[in-house]
């Protein structure tokens, strides 16, 4: 609950200063009233999330005006940083590997921006492709992609340092690794969030054996916030957040749908089991961040979700591949390398089809009338209420199918 009080106060006053350009004379004496209301408070022990709040909004929007008024006067300066550099050093040395190996070029082009995030190589027809599909997210750096290097780390060391005596120099020594591969790409933002948000749930995982995802999220965006006030704004934090807040909150209710107790305990029954908790992980990122793409984009993807059931797997193939492949480069094995090559070029072959098949169906991208932060709110809040009555008894799903009725008209109303 603190948490998510003070992330949400510290957005709010984020906003109000950056939509109302605050003076400063006039956020000294709010701030004055907030630390009078700060003494009363440990006085009379009473109101303190109002308390914290009204405090919280003010440090926030102050925060806002200061970084606004350190870029306004900062001199622009082109020249490429360190850390722009040694990226650009390492996707051309992991270009030059990809294409020794015997890949195609226009698979090293996908490959290398999976792998480091380097997309000026893409074409206009790849981009096109995987946008058609609903998938570009795939071509983007994100905990998708950083994932795939964890679990590498996990099946090795994670899982079984958590209750051994070296856990923490395992963990110390993971993050490093972790980050390093943050550099090599460039540090991204989207890079940075999904890196930021796994160091805590690792710390937080490994100091009390428990996993506190929601506490986590609000961690990462506070940090966000606190490094940069005007991501708050960035379309990429928005979609990133709203999809792993939708993970974390949705998914279990939409996997409860089908209990996990009425699958079979064959080797069907396990393989559906996985199909539908990868399908649950799909609607919910779905239904998180389908709001804010209507807002952004004015655009409707419906089989996004069932697209990506299928190329989400088969892009974790591709990098363990492209992975493999690296390292026999790199140990300069030649024949397993060529062999892994002949495979790649087969596999990323096979996911292009599948692609273009995504980007020809019916209705795959359809283009919506413009709309407003009310209708993402509305539509945020039917999002709640229906996963509130898909686990709540029968006379408050009554009560929700009332409500999602009203959402409904008000959204025609709007």
């Amino acid at each position: 609950m603190l948490q998510w009080v003070t992330v949400i106060s510290l957005a709010v006053g984020i906003a109000t200063a950056s939509l109302f350009h605050l003076s400063w004379s006039w956020m000294l004496v709010a701030l004055s009233l907030g630390f009078v209301m700060l003494l009363l408070q440990f006085w009379r022990k009473g109101s303190p999330w109002f308390t914290l709040g009204f405090n919280v909004i003010l440090v926030g929007a102050m925060w806002c005006t200061m970084r606004q008024q350190m870029t306004e006067q900062r001199i622009a300066d082109d020249s490429p940083t360190l850390v722009v550099r040694f990226s650009k050093r390492s996707s051309d040395y992991v270009r030059k590997c990809l294409l020794d190996s015997g890949l195609s070029e226009e698979n090293v082009a996908v490959l290398n921006a999976m792998l480091l995030g380097d997309r000026e190589p893409l074409t206009q027809e790849q981009k096109m492709r995987f946008r058609g599909a609903g998938v570009q997210h795939l071509l983007a750096l994100s905990g998708l992609h950083l994932g795939i290097f964890i679990a590498i780390l996990s099946f090795l060391f994670l899982r079984r340092a958590r209750f051994s005596r070296w856990r923490w120099p395992i963990l110390i020594a993971s993050l490093i690794l972790l980050w390093s591969y943050c550099l090599m790409a460039g540090m991204p933002q989207s890079l940075l969030r999904a890196m930021l948000m796994t160091t805590l749930f690792y710390l937080n995982l490994f100091a009390t054996s428990r996993s506190h995802g929601s506490i986590t999220l609000a961690n990462t965006l506070l940090l966000m916030l606190l490094l940069d006030p005007m991501s708050l704004f960035d379309i990429g934090t928005q979609l990133s957040f709203a999809a792993v807040g939708a993970l974390i909150w949705l998914c279990p209710v939409i996997s409860e749908i089908v209990p996990y107790y009425s699958f079979p305990t064959s080797r069907m029954g396990s393989f559906l089991r996985r199909l539908w908790q990868l399908s649950a992980v799909s609607l919910s990122a779905w239904f998180g961040t389908m709001p804010l793409c209507l807002l952004y984009f004015h655009q409707f993807q419906p089989w996004q979700p069932l697209v990506s059931i299928i190329l989400v797997p088969m892009t974790t193939i591709l990098l363990y591949l492209g992975l493999a492949l690296l390292f026999f480069c790199l140990v300069n094995i030649e024949l397993v390398s060529h062999s892994l090559s002949f495979a790649l070029n087969w596999f990323m072959g096979l996911e292009n089809a599948m692609l273009d098949f995504a980007g020809m169906l019916p209705g795959s991208t359809m283009r919506v009338p413009e709309i407003h932060i009310g209708h993402v709110l509305l539509l945020y809040i039917l999002i709640f209420v229906m996963g509130v009555g898909m686990q709540a008894t029968r006379k408050v799903q009554y009560y929700c199918l009332l409500e999602i009725v009203g959402i409904l008209v008000l959204l025609c109303l709007v």
